[in-house]
This record gives structure tokens, C-alpha cells and sequence, in this order.
């Protein structure tokens, strides 16, 4: 398996040369990798709360966000180097991740899975143990696996589709224009969140620069859009189910299988990048345990579910703790204590903002969190020219 974080700088170039076959199998990791419980759901709440046009303000950012990091990251050093400088959030992101899933099963998955319970959420885990197992030792057998897992949610997408065919969403249960206010949250947080993602990482440093970048285009403007399109398709049942209506047993369990495949080899995937799967394992399961604990006492908009508020608490990690990481400890240049000092105070003050416009239902305050973050942005590329020390 190719190192994730190289030490040895003869190790740094990348083959001059891969055979398409392995572009196109990085291609596929990357769309797999990046369906997660917030491509699988997010457009679900939108569609709820705005109605399908919102689909899109969360789609263009994301293809576009994570297939430019192919384009930016230029050489395989500078993915080396990043993830080598900021190991500990790399870390962390990948911890958090797999933490969200977890919740994600327990919360959603096991309950669109036949029988529910214990037994869904112990498939989830075999499903995760599986795709850890089966990818070791080799990339090629990761790949292989993110093949697997595309077209098991492609057969889903079918079914779905003979079962249920495609229905127009109800009406949004919120003021469409509002929608507007999610679009600074989206353009920052796909922009940024990308660089911290060691799966990723793995694509590109496998890769040189042209494989890099038409496995990204691809793994992001195709197969993972191919993903979030099958999500805009179960949007109007799934929304529906969450308010209190049925949904159809068969169609519960495609989307549930879909959501059960994709979450296992995300999780599993993680835990491998992140290296240490115990201590990894534990963290995540104990910050689930926490984000759910701190839902279940913070103020929010009754129309908020416990589990719904948890959701939303981990999205603040991608909205905001790592956004406002990449702005002040790798965009900025400023002295190691100013740019810390930037990071809390950025945390500070878009916190409550955020949590106005997403757990108090007053959306305007979003964008002006996100408005935050951009001014964070603008101070550290002041401080990247007046360069005070070294990054």
C-alpha cells in the first residue's frame, strides 16, 4: 500500500506513468470515499425544508470543491507535505467522519433496514469490517472495493427506480429564498474541507498530476454526482418518512442497502488512512456518544428532533472547525501563536452565529457565519504576505 504520509523524499514522485485502469479505479474511490452520510442526506433536509431546486446550492459547490483539490494539489510532494505538517488534523477529520457514521447508522440506516435494531446495526458493522479486511494490504484491492461499492448503490438507484419511480417533492416547509443563505456555508465548507481528507490524499499521491486530475474530475463529476442524484431521487419519500408518513418496505431497504454499502466503506476506508483502528475506533465512538448527549440539552427549533440536532452538530465540524483550521493553520502564514489565536477566535464568533441560523431556524445567520469565515480567510492571506514566519 502506498504511504499516506512519506518520510523518505525519494519517495516523493509519483509514477510517470499508471494504466488507465488505475485511474479509473482512483476515479471510483474517490466517488465512493466522498458519499457520506452527507451526500446520502443533506439533500434529503433540503428538499424537505426548500424543495428540490435547493439540490442544487449543496451540489455545484460540492462536485466542484472536492474535484478542484486533483487540480490544486500539483504535485504529489505538496500532498506529502500537508499531511505530513498537519498530521494531527488529518486525524481528526477522519475520526470525526467515522464518529458521524456511526451516529448515522444508529439513527437513520438501522431503521430503513428490515428488522431495524441490533441486527441492522450489526450489518453495518460486518458491512465496514469487511471492506477494512478485504482492502488490506494492496491499493488495488481498496479500489477494487470502491468498484464494488458504486455498483451496488447503482443496482439500489435501479431498483429504486422500478419500485417508486421519480415523484416531485411536496412543497418546501420553509421560504424558498432562504435556501440563498446555505450557499456562502457550501462554497466554504466544500471548498476547504477536501484538504484534510486522507482518502483523498491516497488518490493524489498515487497519481502524477495528469492521472490526478482526470481521476478528480471524474470520481467527482461523475460517479459521485451519479450518487448525490440517486439522493435528489428518494429525496420526497424519504423526507415524507421523516414526517411521521410510511414508506413502502422494499423501497426503505434499497435506500437503506444504498446508505448501509456506502457507510461501510467510507468508515472502513478512514479507519485505515487514520491508522491506529482501535484508538481511532474508540474516539469516534465516544465523540458520538457526546454530540448525541449535547443535542439531547441544547436550545433548538422544536420542529427538531434530537437525532436531526446531532446531525446538524456534526456538520458544524465541515462548516466550520475545519474550514476555519485550513484558513488559519495552512492559508495563513502568520506566527504559530496569531494563527491559533485566529483559529478561537474564529470559532467563537461564528459559533453562535451558526448555531442561530441551523439549530434556531433563523437561516440569514448562516451566511453571515460563513462571512466570518471568509474575513478569517482574508486576514490570513494579509498575514501569507507579510510572511512573519515560515509555515
Amino acid at each position: 500500500m502506498s504511504t499516506i504520509i512519506a518520510e523518505n523524499p525519494a519517495a516523493t514522485a509519483a509514477p510517470a506513468k499508471v494504466p488507465a485502469w488505475r485511474t479509473l479505479g482512483w476515479a471510483a474511490f474517490l466517488g465512493a470515499s466522498w458519499t457520506w452520510c452527507i451526500g446520502m442526506f443533506v439533500p434529503v433536509l433540503l428538499v424537505r425544508d426548500y424543495g428540490r431546486a435547493a439540490w442544487l446550492v449543496f451540489a455545484v459547490p460540492n462536485v466542484i470543491g472536492a474535484a478542484a483539490m486533483g487540480w490544486v494539489l500539483r504535485t504529489r510532494a505538496a500532498s506529502e507535505r500537508l499531511t505530513r505538517d498537519h498530521r494531527a488534523a488529518c486525524w481528526w477529520f477522519s475520526t470525526v467522519t467515522i464518529g458521524f457514521h456511526l451516529f448515522f447508522a444508529a439513527w437513520i440506516i438501522q431503521r430503513l433496514l428490515p428488522g431495524g435494531g441490533p441486527g441492522a446495526l450489526a450489518t453495518a458493522a460486518v458491512a465496514a469490517v469487511a471492506f477494512y479486511v478485504a482492502g488490506a494490504g494492496q491499493d488495488h484491492r481498496d479500489l477494487v472495493g470502491a468498484c464494488v461499492a458504486l455498483a451496488v448503490s447503482l443496482a439500489a438507484m435501479t431498483l429504486f427506480l422500478n419500485l417508486h419511480g421519480v415523484t416531485a417533492p411536496a412543497p418546501g416547509a420553509r421560504p424558498t429564498g432562504e435556501v440563498w443563505f446555505l450557499l456562502p456555508v457550501c462554497v466554504v465548507g466544500f471548498a476547504l474541507c477536501p484538504y484534510l481528507d486522507l482518502t483523498f490524499h491516497r488518490a493524489r499521491q498515487d497519481l502524477p498530476a495528469p492521472q490526478s486530475r482526470t481521476a478528480f474530475t471524474v470520481g467527482f463529476g461523475a460517479l459521485f454526482l451519479s450518487m448525490i442524484v440517486f439522493t435528489l431521487l428518494y429525496a420526497p419519500p424519504l423526507a415524507a418518512w421523516l414526517g411521521g408518513h410510511t414508506i413502502r418496505p422494499a423501497v426503505a431497504a434499497v435506500i437503506g442497502l444504498h446508505m448501509l454499502t456506502q457507510t461501510g466503506f467510507t468508515t472502513a476506508i478512514h479507519t485505515r488512512a487514520a491508522g491506529r483502528p482501535t484508538r481511532t475506533l474508540a474516539a469516534a465512538a465516544a465523540l458520538s456518544a457526546v454530540m448525541f448527549g449535547l443535542a439531547a440539552v441544547l436550545p433548538r427549533d422544536p420542529a427538531l428532533s434530537t437525532g436531526e440536532v446531532t446531525y446538524r452538530l456534526f456538520m458544524a465540524f465541515y462548516a466550520l472547525v475545519f474550514p476555519a483550521y485550513l484558513l488559519c493553520h495552512i492559508v495563513s502564514r502568520r506566527r504559530h501563536a496569531a494563527r491559533r489565536a485566529m483559529f478561537v477566535a474564529s470559532l467563537l464568533f461564528a459559533g453562535p452565529v451558526y448555531a442561530a441560523g441551523f439549530l434556531g431556524g433563523r437561516m440569514a445567520w448562516a451566511a453571515a457565519g460563513a462571512a466570518v469565515l471568509l474575513l478569517v480567510g482574508a486576514l490570513a492571506l494579509f498575514g501569507s504576505r507579510t510572511r512573519e514566519e515560515p509555515s
